[in-house]
Order: structure tokens, then sequence, then C-alpha cells
């Protein structure tokens, strides 16, 4: 049976907003981690990319369920009411973001959807020396891997070595093994908040 928007998802009830704000942050969490798995899977250059991608949308999906969490006293009143399940799922996010720590936070929201200029913004052409400066010493790809994917079937150019100074600069740091310890936290975080909000989405269903 069709139903009206109003009536499962009032304009005017906070609870709807919500869940309407952490749907849009698991779809776009979701198809992310995908692309980001099935790139690494067949090691093509995009992967570091959608890992980029993952991790900024994560951040601000994290930092608007803390907002409308401390914000809205309907909303609260609404997680209070999840089952253990989704209460769970809830704690495991902010047990990420506590692991991550404010400094990766605060730098993958600065750096994933910022480009370096020299404005005072960000610091980022300041983040982008010293990022430089880190990977001196460390051997560059050979000159066809440096200024395209390797493969690609649509001839389209990619600068790999863009990539990994954008994931340095995105990760705050140069090392493939820190990278790899908070891409195994960000996974396990943005399971947790997919998770979290489709117990919500239950929840609201089954009230609705």
């Amino acid at each position: 049976m069709e139903r009206l928007w109003r009536d499962v998802l009032p304009a005017h009830e906070p609870v709807s907003r919500f869940l309407i704000s952490m749907a849009m942050a698991s779809n776009d969490l979701e198809v992310a981690a995908h692309n980001a798995t099935e790139a690494s899977r067949a090691r093509r250059p995009e992967s570091n990319y959608w890992v980029r991608l993952l991790m900024g949308h994560f951040v601000e999906a994290a930092d608007a369920l803390e907002k409308w969490r401390s914000r809205s006293r309907e909303v609260g009143e609404f997680l209070s009411t999840l089952s253990p399940e989704g209460k769970s799922a809830l704690k495991g996010v902010q047990k990420m973001l506590d692991k991550l720590g404010k400094e990766i936070i605060s730098h993958a929201r600065n750096y994933t959807f910022h480009y370096p200029d020299p404005s005072p913004a960000y610091e980022s052409d300041a983040e982008l020396t010293r990022v430089l400066d880190a990977l001196g010493d460390k051997a560059l790809l050979d000159d066809e891997q440096l200024l395209s994917a390797a493969g690609d079937p649509s001839g389209r150019v990619r600068y790999v070595f863009a990539d990994q100074v954008a994931l340095a600069m995105n990760m705050h740091s140069t090392e493939r093994s820190k990278h790899m310890a908070q891409m195994r936290d960000l996974e396990a975080g943005v399971n947790s908040f997919v998770d979290f909000v489709r117990y919500a989405m239950q929840k609201h269903r089954g009230a609705s």
C-alpha cells in the first residue's frame, strides 16, 4: 500500500530528519567501502581514492551523529529505545572514533575534500610540504606507473604519485603500516555505523 512521506517521515519531527541524515551517510559509506575493497583486490591505483573518500564520509557521518545526539532531545530519547544490538553498534562507532583519535579525525576532515593551495585555510600547502619532505627518501614508482594507471582499458591518465601524497595527507602519516592500522579501524567503524543505521531504521519502521 502506498504511503505518504508525511506519514512515514514527517518533516517537522527531528527523528525523521535524523534518520534521513544517517541513511544518507550509510548509503555513501556502503558504496565507498565496496569500491575500496574491489579496487584493492584488483590492485587498481584508485583504491587510495576510495579509502580517502571512505574515511572522509565516516568522519562526517560520525560527526553528524554526535551532533544529533547532543542537540536533539527527541533523537536522544529515540536512541535510548534501540535494541541491544543497535546500542552495541552505536558504541562501536564511538569506540572507533576514540581509537582513531581527535588529531586524525580533524586531519581527515580538513584534507579529504580539499586540495592543497597557498591560502591560510587548513595550512594545506604547509602540510603538502611536510608530506613531501617525509617521502623524500622513499622510492618513486617507475615512469609508466607514475603517470598512468597501468592496464586501464579506457586510456585515462592517473597520476599515481598524487594518490600516494593525498592518502598520506589524509591519514597524517607516510608510513604504510600506520595506513593499514587506520584502515582496519576505519573498516570496523564503518561496519558499526552501517549496522547502527539498519537497527535504527528497523526500530522506526516497527514504531510507524
